[in-house]
């Protein structure tokens, strides 16, 4: 009795024994199974957002399109600004020329005035260092040089606008001034020779500078003699210097066009003795107009005309010991080379004054 009853207790514990151990291997197996199941979801999340990192990386079409249609809306945005800022340039410069025109119409030869640099004296009456036909050869003599002095600086063909000054010392007394300039201006050579000659006419008279005009001679020809002083920077003294001036008109034609050559003798007067020993300048000047060349296939109803300017002025000024006349010797130097620059200048708006007032006359 004894024995059945431990066998039986026996049979029951391996009964049990053999119910609890599947029970625990499925617990383990689904473990595993989480496991694998976890490990797959990470493989699967990982590929999902390696391909959302591609897709991010894809530009669709329709973004593109709207950056370029951003891009283009900011670069007309500003072309307009830049429009409206150059027509407002332009109504207010056309504005300004329209002004500027009533102004010559009104005002006429009165806006002209010659440069400031050198201040008029009392007119006085100034004797000929030489006589007029002396003058007049000496005309002849630049007349014939023509050719050889523009040759080396301007070309026929050359239409381009261009303007040079140039300064040399020839000794430790004399000063070369050589002024190379060319222009165009869009009016017949007949005109421009007109305005210019004006000009030459027009020069000495706003500033009352003593100029002696002498009637005798023919229309083409002008002598005069002028008294100006001249003051340095800086210093109150002032020189006087007495000039002898020729400008002589030439007829135009094929080989020369129309040319002007111009003669100038200037010294100091003897009131300026105590400030330079000694000083005498001369001054040829030639002006010539062409018609300036066209090309075969360009329209020749517009005229265009073309000034040519070689000026060559020298300045002996000798000097005595002290430092004093050396300082206003150079001064003197400096400030005759500004007046040769701001002659022309002045000549260049006279010669347009001129051209506009006789277009509007005509």
């Amino acid at each position: 009795m004894m024995a059945s009853t431990m066998a039986y207790g026996a049979s029951s514990t391996n009964a049990e024994a053999v119910e609890k151990k599947p029970w625990r291997n499925r617990a383990k197996e689904e473990v595993k199974e989480l496991q694998h199941t976890v490990k797959q979801l990470k493989a699967t999340l990982k590929r999902l957002r390696e391909r959302n990192k591609r897709e991010k990386r894809v530009v669709h079409p329709s973004r593109v399109w709207e950056d370029v249609s951003q891009r283009q809306k900011r670069q007309r945005c500003r072309a307009e600004e830049e429009n409206a800022k150059l027509r407002s340039e332009i109504i207010a410069r056309a504005f300004l020329l329209q002004q500027m025109t009533q102004l010559v119409r009104q005002t006429g030869d009165s806006y002209l005035t010659f440069p400031t640099a050198l201040y008029p004296r009392v007119p006085r009456p100034l004797l000929y260092t030489r006589s007029v036909e002396g003058y007049l050869a000496r005309i002849s003599e630049l007349y014939y040089e023509t050719e050889s002095a523009f040759a080396s600086h301007m070309t026929v063909d050359q239409i381009d606008t261009f303007r040079e000054v140039s300064v040399a010392e020839e000794d430790k007394n004399t000063t070369l001034v050589t002024q190379k300039v060319c222009w165009t201006v869009p009016f017949t050579v007949e005109r421009v020779v007109e305005a210019l000659w004006q000009s030459m006419l027009l020069k000495p008279a706003p500033r009352g500078c003593g100029f002696d005009y002498n009637p005798a001679l023919e229309a083409s020809v002008l002598v005069a003699s002028c008294c100006k002083s001249v003051i340095g920077p800086d210093s109150p003294k002032s020189v006087d210097v007495l000039s002898n001036l020729v400008i002589k008109k030439f007829p135009q034609s094929d080989r020369n066009g129309a040319l002007m050559v111009a003669h100038m003798s200037a010294g100091l007067a003897e009131s300026s003795s105590h400030l330079l020993k000694d000083g005498v300048g001369w001054d040829d000047y030639w002006l010539r107009v062409r018609e300036c060349p066209r090309e075969p296939h360009e329209e020749s109803t517009s005229p265009l005309s073309q000034i040519q300017v070689f000026r060559r002025t020298r300045l002996k000024l000798v000097k005595n010991r002290t430092a004093a006349q050396r300082r206003f010797a150079g001064a003197l130097t400096a400030l005759i080379i500004d007046h040769v620059e701001e002659e022309l200048e002045w000549r260049q708006q006279a010669i347009e004054h001129f051209l506009l007032a006789s277009g509007h006359s005509h």
